[in-house]
């Protein structure tokens, strides 16, 4: 064998479908197996074959989870799925790898499973609840199964290899649902952190049966009705010094073009960053239409420099 084995298990005699079906979940929950190989919804039972996970031919992708079961030794605290994952906790690129972890009340034959529905890992405008003009979210969803009572866990999401608007923490959020319809009824989960690439949440309950997917852009409060919104904190292609290569809207409404080499600075607008266009071909282009068919407002912060960042 070329292979990492972390466990083997033997039988001496012939198993029943039952029975294989115990240890298959064991060994899937434990390891971060998704049971039909992502193309058949198959269900999970625990030691005494109760169903900890239905099959869902919808949400029957990278499924994973945390539980305790004392009758298998299944003791499993944090978990991704092996699909999405690298074994240690980091996410493989692209791959949008959650994690859950730090249960708060994980006993024996408590559980928490997820899997999700396979759409892109894409931003998207619709299905939103009403107040969140402009903003984004992914399009993939994920289905909750919860067995009895783990308490609230920490859910992260590794941003790595995507390509999202957010750039800040306060720029998402977990969105949750008792139904998949997100556009009534949902609740939001602030983002804690942005760390290597990780958006974490913590203290979150996820119920069982509900649905849940990440608000990936808010728009900052203060700019409702604006058709475009450039600031040198947010959405700036690098988000640290150097020469700008790109400057999000945060509107999301309106595609921008860096022309010649503006240069970011940071801590440089009473210990906000800026943007430093030195006169020479140095320009941000917008669409026409921004400027409205016959009449707009323009607001700008700028000082006069001859310096350089």
């Amino acid at each position: 064998y070329n292979d990492d084995i972390p466990e083997v298990i033997n039988y001496g005699t012939a198993l029943s479908d039952a029975d294989i079906k115990k240890v298959n979940s064991y060994l899937a929950i434990k390891y971060g197996i998704s049971l039909g190989d992502n193309t058949t919804a198959v269900a999970y039972t625990n030691s005494a074959g109760t169903t900890i996970w239905s099959a869902n031919t919808t949400y029957k992708y990278d499924i994973f989870g945390i539980g305790k079961d004392d009758g298998s030794g299944l003791y499993q605290t944090q978990s991704n799925s092996m699909n999405t994952g690298s074994g240690d906790g980091t996410g493989q690129s692209g791959k949008g790898n959650i994690v859950l972890s730090n249960a708060s009340s994980l006993d024996n034959n408590d559980f928490l499973i997820v899997g999700h529905d396979n759409s892109a890992l894409t931003e998207q405008t619709i299905e939103l609840p009403a107040g969140m003009t402009g903003a984004k979210r992914l399009g993939r969803e994920w289905h909750v199964q919860r067995t009895n009572d783990p308490g609230t866990v920490s859910l992260s999401f590794d941003i790595t290899g995507l390509t999202l608007s957010g750039t800040l923490a306060s720029q998402y959020k977990l969105l949750l649902d008792t139904d998949n319809d997100f556009s009534s009824g949902a609740i939001t989960v602030s983002a804690s952190s942005i760390t290597s690439g990780k958006v974490t949440f913590t203290g979150v309950t996820l119920t069982n049966g509900s649905y849940f997917t990440i608000i990936t852009s808010i728009p900052d409060p203060g700019v409702t009705g604006a058709n475009l919104w450039l600031k040198a904190n947010a959405g700036t292609t690098p988000s640290g010094s150097g020469t700008l290569t790109a400057w999000a809207d945060q509107t999301g409404s309106q595609t921008t073009t860096v022309n010649g080499n503006p240069q970011k600075g940071t801590l440089g607008a009473n210990f906000n960053d800026k943007v430093v266009f030195d006169g020479n071909g140095d320009y941000v282009e917008v669409p026409s239409s921004t400027l409205g068919t016959t009449s707009f407002t323009l607001n700008a912060i700028a000082k006069a420099n001859t310096t350089s960042v």
